[in-house]
This record gives structure tokens, sequence and C-alpha cells, in this order.
């Protein structure tokens, strides 16, 4: 008696691995199989030609979480099942091994003395950072840092483009380049781009041993318009340090232009914003994202999707208000400078106001009596009281595989995709079926993680041609959609019979 393996679970989250070797007679280990899935069968299948399988009547699976120091019965099944269903309650190391049972309930063997399968269960993905600067030659320079419990002998895929629009170009890494001190690994790459660009983006990927991916970005900008002093690389990130020429924002017609901006000064005027045409939200910057100049870490970026802005305000003392003026300060340099953007003479919410473009801005409110007397303005290095990202870019998607599964799994849909931006929301995937490329569409998963693959289940009510609806959306609220040029062929053969569920009878 043996493993062959282990096989795909008949669930959604489905495992696909390689085969795991049978135990020998030997005192060796097998090597382990990785896995992200906690959820998996073990299959099993009682060897013909061994004469004691003729009496065997009952399989159990036997489970030890501390590499064989102790066992517990985990399940048990009649031989002709051929598997166990396995679900881990936790990441770690686990050890199978099977016993049989005769008609005489005599167990054999009698105890476990190593196992016949072993899997890691890891669900956590890689934690990567990525830099990216000119070289001193002309060439372009990718650093990265990789950390992982179980890190791929594979070193990471770096790529970049010239531009939003252009295809990604892969860079050739040789593994020599990179150290591997521990679960640390670390390396850099320097490569040669022919065309002019404006903004070159760099892009870092890495998976484990057990499948889980990490990307990170950076960008670099041609090294004759650094200016002298400034980074050459950073994360990506929504907007770069502007220069110290700001563009103008355009608020209310009385605003005071020019006026000089002394030090010192409090805010006691409480602010929220919203976008004047479309909504946005109030995450923090998303993590492995370099904070926007001037956003302090853990304080929160407001990102929108829309240059008119509407600062709903509150005054603390309502009593005074009516006789009270707000006026609004805007930086867009991470609050080097700040500019006067008018005044809301009659004090009542909200404070209209556009912006000129993507970036970052950060905005302060002042309080003014009658006599326009009040709080110095914001002076150089001042905090904003509420930053706010403009994006008006939408993510871009595409679906790169749909696959229907075989055997006993071939009620499953696999669908595979990527999804790129730089401040893509928490789980912001959603797929959606539909009998023609205009839909109507009926969904299958929405609100999923963005790890580029879904397993669907599918049921009797999916026609036999069907295509797929892919979006994404981000932070400021933009979605980016792909539909599939072409019908994805579904056998009608494809759905094995199950229970779907249950309820009292009456």
């Amino acid at each position: 008696m043996g493993f062959t393996g282990l096989a795909p679970a008949v669930l959604a989250a489905a495992l696909i691995a390689a085969p795991a070797a049978a135990p020998s007679s030997g005192r060796t280990t097998p090597a382990p199989v990785f896995t992200r899935q906690t959820l998996f069968s073990v299959p099993f299948r009682v060897e013909a030609s061994d004469p004691a399988s003729r009496d065997v009547v009952e399989v159990q699976l036997h489970v030890s979480t501390n590499r064989g120091a102790s066992w517990r019965l985990y399940s048990r099944a009649e031989p002709q099942r051929g598997s166990f269903l396995f679900r881990a309650g936790n990441d770690g190391e686990f050890w199978f091994s099977l016993r049989t049972a005769d008609r005489a309930g005599q167990v054999r063997p009698q105890t476990a003395d190593r196992p016949g399968l072993r899997v890691i269960v890891d669900t956590t993905p890689p934690q990567m950072t990525l830099e990216a600067r000119p070289g001193p030659s002309g060439q372009v320079v990718a650093d990265w840092q990789v950390t992982d419990s179980n890190l791929s002998p594979k070193p990471p895929r770096i790529q970049f483009r010239t531009g939003p629009y252009q295809p990604w170009r892969t860079v050739a890494v040789d593994r020599q380049q990179a150290t591997v001190p521990g679960r640390v690994e670390s390396g850099e790459v320097a490569w040669l781009v022919q065309e002019a660009f404006e903004r070159l983006e760099v892009r870092g990927e890495v998976a484990d041993l057990a499948g889980n991916t990490a990307v990170s970005h950076a960008q670099v900008r041609p090294r004759d318009e650094l200016a002298p002093g400034s980074p050459a690389l950073g994360a990506l990130q929504l907007n770069p340090p502007a220069p110290r020429a700001v563009p103008p924002l355009s608020g209310p017609q009385d605003a005071v232009a020019g006026q000089s901006a002394p030090r010192g000064g409090e805010n006691p005027v409480a602010i929220q914003i919203r976008p004047a045409s479309t909504g946005g939200s109030g995450y923090p910057s998303p993590a492995g994202t370099a904070p926007a100049p001037g956003v302090l870490p853990g304080q929160r970026l407001r990102m929108v999707n829309s240059l008119r802005l509407e600062l709903a305000y509150e005054l603390e003392s309502p009593a005074t208000s009516g006789s009270a003026a707000v006026e609004l300060w805007g930086t867009r340099d991470g609050g080097q400078t700040w500019q006067n953007l008018g005044r809301d003479v009659d004090g009542r919410s909200p404070f209209a106001l556009s912006v000129p473009g993507e970036g970052v801005y950060g905005f302060r409110l002042l309080r003014r009596d009658a006599a326009g007397s009040g709080e110095p303005p914001p002076s150089a290095g001042s905090p904003a009281e509420l930053w706010v990202g403009v994006d008006l870019g939408k993510p871009q998607v595409r679906i790169v595989a749909v696959k229907q599964l075989a055997g006993p799994q071939s009620g499953q849909l696999d669908i595979r995709w990527e999804a790129e931006d730089g401040m893509l929301a928490p789980r912001p995937i959603s797929i959606a079926y539909g009998p023609g490329k205009n839909g109507p569409w009926t969904p299958i998963a929405t609100a999923l993680e963005n790890t580029g693959r879904y397993t669907w289940w599918m049921d009797g009510r999916v026609p036999e041609r069907i295509y797929l609806r892919l979006e994404a959306r981000d932070e400021a609220g933009n979605a980016g959609v792909y539909l599939s040029p072409e019908a994805v062929s579904i056998d009608p053969r494809r759905a094995p019979l199950r229970i779907r569920d249950v309820r009292p009878s009456q």
C-alpha cells in the first residue's frame, strides 16, 4: 500500500501539486510537497498484489504535526473510496501515514515511524521590495529584496516598460546575481534601454515554493531630468515630488492669490473630502507602496477619481460660525510650499475647488473672523490636515487563461488573470459570465484578492458557451474591465453528481 501523491480536492479551493513518491523500504523521509491551500485530498490505493489486501476493510489516515514525535488518527475510509479530504487549521508541516485494518480488527503497521507523505502548508505570500535607478553608464539598475520562510530557488521575474500602454519586457536575471542568507534573498540586475522614455516602470514578481506570489513596482526617470540632490528612484507612487513652482489650484472667486505664509498655526476646523462627481475611498496607503511626499506613515491618503472636489467641513464652535469665514490652503509638493485657495465667507460647508491634474494634494482649513484675523497660514514644513490623491487612470486587467478541469474536477473552471495598478483597492477583483459579449452578466465571484487565479464550481445553469467579464478597481474608484474576446466552450458533461443542499421535510 502506498501514496499515489497529492491530488486536487473536489472543492473550489482545489490543490494541484506534483505527485509524491511512495514510501520506500529505507528510512528516507520523502521530500515535502508545498501548497498554499488549506483544504486538499490525500489519495491512496491498496496494492492488489499484496495478498493481505484481500482482507482489508478499512484504511486509516494518521497525521503528525511535530515531525513524527506523535501521531493521531485523523480519518477512516473504505478501501474503495480512494482518498481522504484533509483540512489544515494553520500553516505548518504535516506528516501523513496510512494504516489498514482487516476483518479481525488487526491494524498494520502497528506504529508509524516515518511519513508516507509530507505536506508544508504555507498561505503567507513573500515580502518583496524593489528599487530602480539610472546607472552610471546609461543603464537601468534594479535592486530587490525578498523575505519568505519557503523561498523558491528561482530568481524573481523583473520586467520593464517605457509607457503605461507599452508591453512589459522581461529582463534576464542570472541566479548567481542573488544571495540567499537564510530567509532573505537580495539581488541586483542591470540592463540597457535603447529607446528614450519619460518614465520607466519596473515590475518585480516572485513566488515561494507554495505558489504564493508578491509583486512590487518601481519607476525611473531619465538621469538628465533629475534635479541635483534628488533621489534617482522610488517605489511606484501616485505622484513624485513636484518642483517648487507649484501649478495653481483653483478655488472660490475671492481667493487671495500670492499671500505670504508666515510660520505657525494649528487648525481648529475639521474637514472631510468627497469628489464632486464620483466616490472615492478612505483607505490608508497600500502596503508595499511608498508614501506620497509629506504623508506620514499610517496617515490616511484619501483617493478620488475627479479633478473637482468638495471639502465638507465643520466648525468647532457652531455658535460663532455665522460671523466666521473659512480659508483653504493647499500644497502639491509635500508641504514645502503652500497656496491660498480662497475663503468660504459664509462659513458653511462644503468648500468647492478644482485641482489641475493627478497627484497628491495636502489641505488645511483656517478660520477667520469678520475682520479677517485668525491663525497664521501654514509655512514650509507644516503638516496637512488632509491628504488627497487624485487618480484618473483605470487598472490594467486581462484574462490570461481559462481551462475546464478534467476528471473528478470537470465541474470546475480555472480562471487566471493579471491586474496592475499602483493602488489597487483591497479585494479588487470581480468576475462574471454572460451568454454574449454584451451580457447580461451573472456574478461568479466578487471582492476577490488579486491572487491571479480563481477556480469556479459551475452548475447546470451555465450555458455551453459563455463570455467572461473581469473587473478590477483601484482605491480611487476607477474600474478596469476586460471582456473575453472569444466565447469559452463548456463541456455539457462537466457536472458530476453531488449533493447541493439539505432542508427539513414537512
